[in-house]
């Protein structure tokens, strides 16, 4: 079987309804997430494997992450930079909420918010068409089987069919 044929069903169908997963769950905002996934698919003595690969944050929203885990003690530091506070600046810039200093106290309340609750927060769920904000690969790998077991059923049926005709000749 061909490996770039099982590739572009792979993007077509899992990447696809990963994709789609993720949006419902309200993550989506640059797209840089959706743009960064892709499939490998290796041959295996038993047939062939498909590895997701993506942006590593994309584990981190699929996973969640404990209270205890969220990097901010929610004391205040000597005036330095917290990578975390960046990173939530960043992102309530990028979702239009604020700019400059209030966006750094928006970043802070989130992060107080997430050392209490974990990540998502309760109240993340708003912005989820299915009321979940975890587990978008699992949720999405399962709504694509069926039509990923399809075509690729049809896929091996072209090719036993194409492979009789060149024996018949």
């Amino acid at each position: 079987m061909q490996l770039e044929s099982i590739k572009i069903i792979a993007t077509n169908t899992i990447i696809q309804k990963i994709k789609d997963e993720f949006k419902l769950q309200g993550h989506s905002l640059s797209g840089a997430f959706e743009q960064s996934l892709r499939v490998i698919v290796e041959k295996t003595p038993e047939g062939f494997s498909l590895i997701g690969r993506g942006n590593h944050y994309g584990g981190i929203l699929n996973s969640g992450v404990e209270a205890q885990k969220i990097p901010y003690s929610g004391k205040t530091g000597r005036g330095g930079t917290s990578l975390y506070i960046e990173a939530l600046r960043k992102f309530v810039e990028a979702r239009g909420m604020a700019s400059g200093k209030e966006a750094l106290s928006i970043a802070f309340a989130i992060a107080a918010k997430q050392k209490k609750e974990g990540l998502p927060t309760n109240a993340s769920k708003r912005f989820s068409k299915t009321n979940k904000r975890t587990q978008f690969v699992q949720e999405g790998m399962k709504k694509s089987l069926p039509d990923f077991k399809a075509q690729l059923s049809n896929l091996m049926k072209k090719e036993i069919v194409d492979s009789l005709k060149k024996g018949t000749k």
